[in-house]
């Protein structure tokens, strides 16, 4: 009797092939080949692909330096929490080399006497172009946590009303003291002495026309924004929209911000006309004087007392920073401190402060922003740690 073993069944079966086996492995033969050739056209692609990174990579030092670098300076816009302490210095370190580099670069203030060494001359420049570049980055967090959330709720909507005409009233006394518009700087220097000097400088004109310019669009955010959550694209409202309508349709401008905003420009506009009239004695010039600029400048510092006010309440009211951007407070408290330093700076090296008692205006704004930023930074980190963060659900990534 013959027992057959597993093995002797494989081995048989090998030797006997069934008919319709031929057939099959012939047309799947033919089907194969396309895939054969496909399979030889990826090998092929994927070696001229590791050839060109073989290719690429002799400068892998430079390529991962200039992406940290990008990286680094897109944090403030990028960064939502403002929780990482590496991040944070990172985002700052870049923005100081970055504004170093301008200052080091660009011509240093002609204002500034002879006398004085060139080596804090520079120091002045970088300093001064780094705090305006930290100023003028401090707003763009704010706009893209909007166009993120795609609302601006948690935002108050007094304090960027506000924001809009004390940037326009500071834009005008930058640009007409930088400019000598009117013939302000005569004015200026017979008031406060031959050797006074006007600390307004073309960092400040720059970062003063920029902030008017984008804190105008942030106001058509806030109207725009809360306009379409009252409904959909088609208008009608969703279950979605109407949870973020609630929230934000209590931030309207407050009646008081509207009395402030519209005396303000009667009050300039009357007060302009009437040095105007004044000043046609003077020469024949129908240019406003020093008085007319030293009123806006007020304006701008009256609304810098008043503006963080609304924010600030606020938060407290809503008990969260969600929505405010934390990036906003940490560069403008930066910029405020190298502003301070900047002008006492200055002044020290001339040995005259009067560029700080005929500029109480950037004196006094130094020290306002730096008075709140403290408030919102113990808002943010302290009060309300937990929800001042931003929620993935509520945002997708901008970069």
């Amino acid at each position: 009797m013959t027992v057959l073993t597993s093995n002797s069944i494989d081995s048989s079966s090998n030797l006997v092939e069934h008919p319709l086996s031929t057939n099959l492995h012939y047309s799947s033969t033919l089907v194969n080949i396309p895939t054969i050739k496909n399979n030889e056209n990826r090998d092929q692609n994927n070696q001229e692909s590791n050839q060109r990174m073989t290719q690429y990579s002799n400068l892998p030092l430079a390529s991962s330096i200039f992406s940290y670098i990008i990286r680094a300076l897109l944090i403030p816009i990028t960064d939502q929490s403002g929780h990482s302490v590496s991040s944070n210095l990172t985002g700052l370190i870049s923005l100081f080399v970055v504004g170093s580099i301008f200052g080091f670069i660009l011509p240093t203030d002609p204002s500034l006497p002879d006398r004085i060494s060139n080596a804090w001359k520079l120091t002045s420049n970088a300093v001064g172009y780094t705090y305006a570049l930290c100023w003028s980055v401090s707003f763009y967090p704010q706009i893209l946590t909007n166009y993120r959330r795609k609302s601006t709720s948690g935002l108050s909507t007094d304090f960027s009303v506000l924001n809009v005409l004390g940037f326009a009233c500071y834009a005008a006394y930058t640009v007409s003291f930088f400019c000598d518009i009117g013939g302000v700087k005569d004015e200026y220097k017979e008031r406060h002495g031959a050797n006074a000097i006007v600390s307004v400088t073309g960092n400040d004109v720059a970062f003063a026309v920029h902030a008017f310019i984008i804190s105008s669009f942030q106001v058509w955010q806030i109207y725009s924004y809360r306009i379409k959550t009252f409904g959909g694209s088609d208008g009608k409202s969703t279950k979605k929209n109407r949870s973020v309508t609630s929230m934000s349709t209590t931030e309207h401008l407050s009646m008081a911000a509207l009395v402030f905003v519209v005396g303000s420009i009667l009050l300039c506009t009357i007060y302009g006309l009437y040095i105007q009239s004044a000043s046609r004695n003077k020469e024949g010039s129908l240019l406003w004087p020093l008085d007319f600029i030293y009123a806006l400048s007020s304006v701008k510092l009256a609304v810098s007392i008043v503006k963080y006010i609304p924010q600030a309440y606020l938060n407290f009211r809503r008990k969260s920073t969600l929505g405010w951007n934390i990036w906003n407070i940490i560069l403008d408290f930066t910029g405020g401190i190298l502003s301070l330093l900047q002008l006492v700076g200055d002044c020290a090296a001339i040995g005259n402060f009067s560029g700080i008692t005929g500029n109480w205006v950037k004196f006094g704004l130094g020290f306002i922003s730096i008075f709140f930023d403290i408030i919102f930074l113990l808002q943010h980190y302290v009060l309300y740690p937990h929800n001042g963060q931003i929620q993935n659900a509520e945002e997708e990534p901008f970069v």
